[in-house]
C-alpha cells in the first residue's frame, strides 16, 4: 500500500469519503468531508498533487452548508456529488459539468434521508442512490434528469448502508456496512437489479 496524498496535504479538518477515476485514466477525483471549505471535490493527479478544487455548494458546512459525501463520473464524463447533512439539513444530487465545473442541482431533499453512496448503473444510466438512513436504509434509482425516483430495494433495518458498488457482470450492487453499539449488523450485502436482497459477508 502506498499513500498518494498525504492528509498534511488536505484542507484542515478534513477526510476523504469517495474516489472515483476521471474518464482521462489520469486523475482521482476526491470527495472531501471538510467544514472548512465549499469546494469539496479535488482533482488528484497520478503523482499525489492536487491540480484542482471543484465548487460543489455554495455554503460551506462550517457556515451551515452540507456535506459532499461521494462521487462518480456520469455516462457523459461529468461529475455527480452526493449531498449529504452536514451543517445544514440538505440532500441531493449534483451534477458538475467537466468543462468549467458548473454546478447544476438534479435532485434536492425527498426523498433522500442520509444518502452515503452513489453509482451510475452500468445497464441503465441510472443514478443508483444508497440512503443510509437508521430507521429505514434503501437503495433508490433515480433517473439522469431526477424527475422520477423509486425505492430499488429496503435494506435490514439493523444494518446501517456506508458504501456502494456495482459489479458490471452481473449488474448486481454490493452494500458495505458498519456496525455500531446499537446497530450491530456489519458485513456486505448484494442486491439484484429486481431489489433482492441476500447476506454476502457479516451479520446485516
Amino acid at each position: 500500500i502506498t499513500t498518494l496524498v498525504p492528509s498534511t496535504s488536505w484542507p484542515a479538518s478534513s477526510m476523504g469519503t469517495g474516489v472515483t477515476m476521471d474518464i482521462d485514466n489520469k486523475t482521482y477525483v476526491v470527495s472531501l468531508l471538510t467544514k472548512g471549505l465549499n469546494a469539496s471535490l479535488l482533482l488528484v493527479d497520478q503523482a499525489g498533487n492536487i491540480v484542482n478544487t471543484i465548487t460543489v455548494l455554495p455554503t460551506a458546512p462550517g457556515s451551515g452548508g452540507d456535506f459532499v459525501y461521494d462521487v462518480v463520473m456520469d455516462q457523459n464524463g461529468d461529475y455527480l456529488a452526493l449531498i449529504a447533512p452536514g451543517g445544514g439539513s440538505g440532500t441531493g444530487l449534483v451534477k458538475i459539468t467537466r468543462s468549467g465545473f458548473v454546478a447544476t442541482s438534479i435532485l434536492a431533499g425527498a426523498p433522500l434521508v442520509r444518502p452515503t453512496g452513489l453509482v451510475v448503473d452500468v445497464e441503465t444510466g441510472d443514478y443508483i442512490v444508497l440512503d443510509g438512513t437508521t430507521s429505514a436504509p434503501r437503495l433508490w434509482r433515480i433517473n439522469p434528469s431526477g424527475t422520477s425516483y423509486a425505492t430499488l430495494a429496503t435494506l435490514p433495518t439493523q444494518s446501517y448502508g456506508w458504501e456502494l458498488t456495482q459489479l458490471a457482470a452481473t449488474g448486481s450492487y454490493y452494500v458495505a456496512g458498519l456496525a455500531f453499539s446499537s446497530r450491530p449488523g456489519a458485513g456486505v450485502l448484494t442486491v439484484t437489479q429486481g431489489g433482492k436482497v441476500t447476506t454476502f459477508i457479516g451479520s446485516t
